[in-house]
């Protein structure tokens, strides 16, 4: 069975194909029955059970609803609440889909069963619901999905199932891949300044422990940018496709381990003199001697090559001051100080080596953005792409299989460990870099604005506590508040 149709609009009889000769076992019985739904101002307009695996505790379910935009939380709202009010069993695989969209969603949504009083007998209650989801269709990437759902044998357990639809998997496989990157390969080839003022300059070998600081800092502000891509236009395509950076950048090779011309020329520029400086304001430093001065501590100016252009003719800034610059007007300004350049210009110490001189520039290899020439190691711009990512971030109820931004943290934790020789521990202590897992958080979160509102109303009964319980819960609308009650609240919210 050709898994062809997950990059493609959703189609039924192919995913009942792929459910029945890959996915699930033997006992997956097919079968198509409407499913009763509340159609009143509803999103999902159809749903219609597919069958049911018994070995699993699973049924299967296609929602068709009416929005082309995928609402994730209204359709996981819903989804939660048809469930609810319908026979199902523990978990449910289920299709959401809009007839004119090209893309579709494929969930595990899972809730929890508890036993009943009598012997062996189940008592149904759908409580703590649970969806976690692929992204899939037209313009999809589907390394993820190929990689968790498309094995060489069906599901043999609901332990099996659940796997194939965990973010943690997708998380430590690409902290596997990068950390191979990081520490197997580039601390041991990139090099950035050492000394300062005119002693400053690259170091002879690789200075690795220094490496491990500024790879982190690399790492993590593309990561970042990479995050900043996934909204529309905000991030110029040209930053990563090979081709058009060849137009850009003189003689540039993208497998070259001699030359670091695109970290020089366009990473460089990007964090510190783009993203690091309002729209209006960026413009080249200075590259004559006589007025390098006015120049001077002043790090967020694009930079070129003294002795040799780093630029193409036609954007080269003597000839061409503004074309290249115009290049990034889509960016925004970010003030976080992620983008800060950290050349120090009082101990005239060159930390990120973003400077004009070429002996003081950080020397980061094109190879280890596009690969290598034997193919033996991948680049950093590869490894990115293989994945998905999304600037929705997940929700313990609602989970899609791709990288949200809670990954920077993870990230940056993880690899602040490796920084520490004698333990990850002390390094992370040091820093204070400990991220919070996001179940925590959310906890926090409810529990810190329940006891605020409760202050904010009056109330009647002893019952306030399960009001606003019931409130809190995902896979429920509605609130059993009164008139006068709802105003006080809206009202302590809106402060």
């Amino acid at each position: 069975m050709s898994v062809n149709f997950l990059s493609a609009k959703y189609n039924r009889a192919d995913f009942l194909s792929f459910l029945t000769q890959k996915f699930l076992p033997v006992d997956f019985e097919q079968t198509q029955s409407n499913v009763y739904i509340d159609r009143t101002g509803a999103r999902i307009n159809n749903a219609l059970k597919l069958g049911s695996c018994s070995s699993l505790g699973l049924s299967v379910y296609e929602f068709r609803h009416n929005s082309i935009h995928d609402p994730r939380v209204t359709l996981s709202r819903e989804s939660f609440n048809i469930l609810n009010k319908n026979e199902i069993e523990p978990n449910a695989l289920a299709v959401f889909y809009n007839e004119q969209a090209s893309q579709w969603r494929l969930s595990l949504i899972t809730c929890d069963f508890t036993l009943g009083k009598k012997k062996g007998s189940v008592k149904r209650e759908f409580s703590n619901p649970r969806r976690f989801s692929y992204i899939l269709g037209e313009g999809c990437k589907l390394h993820t999905p190929l990689t968790m759902l498309n094995r060489d044998y069906s599901v043999k357990s609901t332990e099996d199932l659940v796997s194939r639809f965990a973010i943690e998997t997708v998380t430590r496989q690409f902290y596997k891949d990068l950390f191979n990157w990081y520490d197997s390969w580039a601390v041991n080839i990139v090099k950035f300044p050492t000394g300062s003022g005119k002693n400053a300059k690259l170091p002879l070998k690789p200075d690795i422990d220094q490496n491990r600081q500024h790879l982190i800092r690399l790492v993590t502000r593309l990561i970042f940018v990479w995050f900043l891509k996934q909204k529309d236009k905000l991030v110029p395509p040209w930053l990563f496709d090979e081709k058009e950076i060849a137009k850009i950048i003189n003689k540039f090779d993208a497998k070259s381990a001699e030359s670091g011309n695109y970290y020089n020329g366009i990473i460089q520029n990007l964090f510190f003199a783009t993203l690091n400086r309002p729209i209006k304001e960026r413009v080249f430093a200075y590259k004559d001697e006589a007025d390098r001065k006015e120049d001077y501590g002043i790090n967020t100016k694009f930079r070129d090559f003294n002795n040799k252009s780093l630029f193409a003719k036609e954007y080269c800034p003597v000839q061409h001051p503004n074309k290249y610059i115009e290049l990034f007007n889509s960016l925004p300004f970010l003030n976080g100080g992620l983008f800060e350049c950290l050349d120090n210009f009082d101990t005239k110490e060159y930390i990120d080596g973003f400077s004009r001189e070429e002996k003081r520039a950080a020397f980061v290899p094109n190879c280890l953005f596009w690969g290598d020439r034997d193919n033996k190691n991948e680049g950093l711009i590869p490894l990115l792409n293989r994945y998905n990512f999304t600037i929705e971030e997940n929700t313990p109820q609602d989970v899609d299989i791709a990288l949200d931004p809670e990954l920077l943290g993870k990230v940056f934790e993880n690899l602040l460990g490796t920084y520490n020789e004698e333990t990850s521990r002390t390094a992370r202590n040091e820093s204070g870099s400990f991220y919070t897992p996001r179940e925590i958080v959310d906890y926090m979160v409810d529990s810190s604005l329940k006891e605020f509102l409760k202050g904010k109303v009056e109330f009647k009964g002893n019952d306030i506590d399960q009001k606003f319980d019931n409130l809190f819960l995902y896979h429920e609308a509605g609130h059993e508040f009164d008139e006068n009650q709802v105003a006080a609240l809206m009202e302590a919210i809106s402060n």
